[in-house]
């Protein structure tokens, strides 16, 4: 069995190109482009929901089933790290109530990302996708 790559547009030198994910160094200037370049909460939803397999009626929506919570708390995770809105503003997103369960969000996906390694990849993986459909969005398409 082939083993999945994958890959993703990310901006080298004012033009699009396309990766790997394993590229460490390449993960951090697509970290600092994040901070630089604001993220919208549709490229983050886009991401989580072809991600998880997840609707987007369902990532909005009160669902409290494992895959779709898990998929709601990755949300809030990453568009309060990589967007300038509050935990507030964030929960609104995804129908949350208050501040304190994006906070709790947060603070289990961390919890989750020291305890399993491996989940830091998937998080790498939304990034790349993430910047791929902003790229996208901002009318720079695919090579």
């Amino acid at each position: 069995m082939e083993a999945i790559q994958h890959t993703a547009l990310v901006p080298v030198n004012g033009h699009a190109r396309a990766v790997d994910h394993d590229d460490d160094d390449l993960l951090d200037r697509v970290r600092q482009y994040f901070r630089e370049h604001c993220v919208h909460t549709a490229d983050i939803k886009t991401a989580i929901c072809q991600f998880y397999c997840v609707d987007l009626a369902e990532l909005n929506g009160g669902i409290r089933a494992a895959e779709v919570a898990y998929a709601r708390q990755m949300f809030c995770y990453l568009a309060y790290r990589y967007t300038f809105l509050s935990m507030a503003s964030v929960g609104r997103k995804v129908g949350l109530a208050d501040h304190s369960t994006v906070q709790h969000a947060i603070r289990k996906i961390e919890k989750r990302i020291a305890k399993h390694p491996l989940l830091a990849d998937d998080v790498d993986v939304l990034h790349l996708k993430m910047l791929e459909l902003t790229l996208i969005r901002r009318g720079v398409g695919r090579c």
